[in-house]
C-alpha cells in the first residue's frame, strides 16, 4: 500500500487568516477552486505516492534534517497569478527568496530521494521558491474575473514541518499530519 506524502511548513495564524479571508471577498466568483484554509501549507517536498512499509525509515532521515535546520524567518510579499510568465491557472500568495528555504528544500530531498518511487521525477533545474496555492482555476478565463487586492507583507518564523498525506477525494484533498518536527 502506498500513500501520497509530502512535507509542508504550516503558516503562522496571521497568514492563514488573511489568506483564508481572501475567499469571502472572492467567493461569487465561477470557475474558481479555493484551496480549504485547512490545506494551506507552504510545500517544502512533494515526494509522491510512497510505500506505507518506507514512510517509517524515510521519517527518521527527515527528522535528521530537520534537526540540524534552524528557525528561519519568510517573507510573504504578494498574492499573484501563476505560475509567472505564463497564462494564469492559480492564485499564489508568494514569498521572497530564502537561502534556508533552499537548502531545506534539497537536504530533505537527498534524504527522502532513496525511498521514492523509481520513476517519480521533480526538476531540480532551479531553486524552489515559497509560495502558497491559494486558487486553482478551472478555466483560465475565470482569471479574468478576478482583481487580485494588495495584501501588506508579513514576516512568519518558520519553526518546523510537517509530512502530511493527502488522498484525493471528489471534494478536494483530505490532508492528515503524520509526523511533526522542530527546527531547533
Amino acid at each position: 500500500m502506498k500513500k501520497r506524502l509530502f512535507l509542508a511548513i504550516p503558516l503562522s495564524d496571521s497568514l492563514l487568516e488573511k489568506f483564508s479571508g481572501l475567499k469571502d471577498r472572492y467567493a461569487l466568483e465561477m470557475g474558481v477552486r479555493w484551496t480549504a484554509k485547512q490545506n494551506m501549507h507552504i510545500t517544502v517536498y512533494f515526494f509522491g505516492d510512497v510505500d506505507e512499509a518506507k514512510i517509517p525509515e524515510m521519517s527518521k532521515k527527515i527528522a535528521q534534517v530537520v534537526s540540524a535546520t534552524a528557525k528561519f524567518d519568510l517573507e510573504f510579499e504578494k498574492v499573484l497569478f501563476a505560475p509567472p510568465n505564463r497564462p494564469p491557472r492559480m492564485v499564489w500568495a508568494d514569498f521572497g527568496h530564502s537561502d534556508a528555504y533552499v537548502k531545506l528544500c534539497r537536504a530533505i530531498y537527498g534524504a527522502a530521494k532513496d525511498y521514492l518511487d523509481p520513476g517519480f521525477s521533480q526538476s531540480h533545474d532551479r531553486d524552489p521558491h515559497p509560495h502558497i496555492t491559494l486558487v486553482r482555476f478551472n478555466n483560465p478565463a475565470a482569471a479574468k474575473s478576478l482583481k487580485l487586492e494588495p495584501i501588506r507583507p508579513e514576516t512568519m518564523a518558520a519553526t518546523g514541518c510537517e509530512l502530511v498525506t493527502s488522498e484525493l477525494t471528489p471534494k478536494g484533498p483530505v490532508y492528515t499530519v503524520l509526523e511533526n518536527y522542530a527546527f531547533p
